[in-house]
């Protein structure tokens, strides 16, 4: 589990790399983050890493549908 929580969904937008998650907070709470990219050797410089969105959510499922507000609805869910 990194320091944003562990991972239960993942979205991407169709036409980037760009991608977001739901994590589960240690606290058993929801919250969005815009998942950082990597350098093509591995490496995450800090101005790639990832950033937690503003929210705290009950459960998965309102956060998912605050990213959904907040991305237009533009954004798939990966399997």
């Amino acid at each position: 589990m990194s320091f944003a929580g562990e991972i239960v969904r993942r979205f991407a937008e169709p036409s980037t790399l760009m991608r977001y998650s739901i994590r589960r907070r240690r606290d058993g709470l929801f919250q969005i983050v815009h998942d950082g990219a990597k350098l093509p050797d591995g490496s995450q410089p800090d101005w790639m890493e990832h950033r937690v969105l503003a929210g705290i959510y009950e459960t998965v499922d309102l956060a998912e549908n605050e990213l959904q507000r907040l991305t237009g609805g533009q954004w798939i869910r990966e399997r």
